[in-house]
């Protein structure tokens, strides 16, 4: 997935798309009563919001540095003899 749109003005269409792409697809995955934690600098994924307050918080602070993996907000499974586990 392209990731540039990050490295753009937060003022930017293509860091609105973007992070709206993020946003479509982290609250349709781990979204818990309508709430996500926060990948903005302040919050550091440490507080959970609705989509509003986070995309405002994306707007003004931008992303935690260096989250470029998405580990908080993208699924991944690993296979080990044979149990699946998964971490969101």
């Amino acid at each position: 997935m392209d990731k540039s749109w990050m490295q753009c003005s937060r003022w930017s269409d293509e860091y609105f798309m973007g992070m709206n792409k993020f946003l479509d697809f982290a609250f349709e995955k781990v979204g818990t009563h309508g709430k996500n934690n926060c990948p903005c600098t302040k919050c550091s994924h440490r507080l959970w919001y609705d989509r509003r307050i986070v995309v405002d918080h994306l707007l003004h602070q931008g992303f935690s540095m260096g989250y470029t993996h998405w580990i908080y907000h993208v699924c991944s499974y690993i296979c080990d003899q044979g149990h699946i586990y998964h971490f969101v």
